[in-house]
Formats: structure tokens, sequence, C-alpha cells
């Protein structure tokens, strides 16, 4: 088995372009990103991969690794507590939830899991909002609304991911919910 660890650093471009991102988080502690770079340090003095860099998230990396590696296997497992990276899931690839009880993510059971259409995580976050994220969605936008805007727009599993400003800007929402769904 190969693995590649990815991590977080205390600088985050995404944070410092938008003050809105993740506003509601509590910061982490120093002795948390210590930890971080103890456990990163003792991952690569024993030859793992390990991918970081001020100013990334470990989600760009997973990301970045998942789309360049894929290729390469038979089955890729993304191991994480974070929904977000649900966008990794194919065929191939499954979110393995660090926590056992709670269940998989896979290509069979993505629309079970996150009650929305296959590769669509981004658009509904962007709709219906994410507390978790700061990310606030459109006004009186909730899963009811969700679903019939798929259905609506024509939407399936196979056209969204990577086209969610497309079709928000394409769609029959108001300018103030467009720029809702877009902030």
């Amino acid at each position: 088995d190969d693995y590649v660890f990815c991590y977080d650093t205390p600088q985050n471009f995404l944070k410092m372009d938008n003050p809105n991102y993740k506003a509601g988080r509590k910061k982490p502690k120093s002795d948390y990103y210590e930890q971080l770079n103890k456990t990163r340090k003792i991952l690569e003095d024993c030859n793992f991969k390990v991918l970081s860099k001020d100013g990334y998230e470990a989600d760009h990396f997973i990301v970045y690794a998942h789309d360049q590696l894929k290729k390469y296997y038979d089955e890729v497992r993304v191991i994480t507590n974070d929904k977000d990276l649900s966008v990794c899931v194919n065929e191939k690839t499954v979110w393995t939830n660090v926590i056992q009880s709670r269940g998989d993510i896979t290509y069979d059971t993505y629309e079970e899991k996150l009650a929305c259409p296959y590769n669509a995580i981004r658009l509904k976050k962007a709709l219906v909002g994410d507390q978790s994220d700061n990310i606030m969605g459109v006004h009186r936008f909730g899963e009811a609304k969700f679903r019939n805007f798929i259905l609506d727009n024509g939407l399936d599993r196979e056209n969204i991911y990577g086209r969610e400003k497309e079709i928000i800007l394409g769609s029959s929402l108001t300018d103030e919910q467009k720029l809702q769904a877009l902030d």
C-alpha cells in the first residue's frame, strides 16, 4: 500500500483573501501546529510522502494527489472526516470516514450519504449553505428547494462538478440569490 499524508499550515490564503472564510471556527492554539509539525516530521523521517505548504489547506493537496494518482491504482481511499473531500469519490475512490460507525461514501452511496446528486456537494453548499464552513448559502433555500433546483435545471450525476458557477449564473435564480450563492 502507498500512502500520501496532507497537512494544513497556520497560513491560509483562502482566509487571507476572504475574512468570512471559516470565520465562525475557533482558532487552533499554537500547540496544535506544533503537534502537526512533529507528526509531519515523523512521517517524513519514515519516508512517507507528505504534502504541505504555507498558504494552502490539506484539502488542496488531497484533491491534487487524488487527481494525479487515481489513474495508477485500482482502489484509492481518501481517509478524512471532511465531507468536502467527497468530490474525490468515483468508481475507484472511496471517502473513508475516520469515524467508522458513520460509514464511508462510495460512488453507489454518495446520494444517500450526502443528500444530493453525485458530485453536487459544492453546488449544494453554495445554495443551501454549510454552517460548519461558515457558508451562508441563499436565504431561505433549503433541502427541498435544492432538490427542485436540480430537477428544474436538468442536472444529473455527471454534469455538475466543476460547473457550479456556470450553473448558478445560468439558472433562474434572482440576481441577489446568485450573488448570495457565489459569495
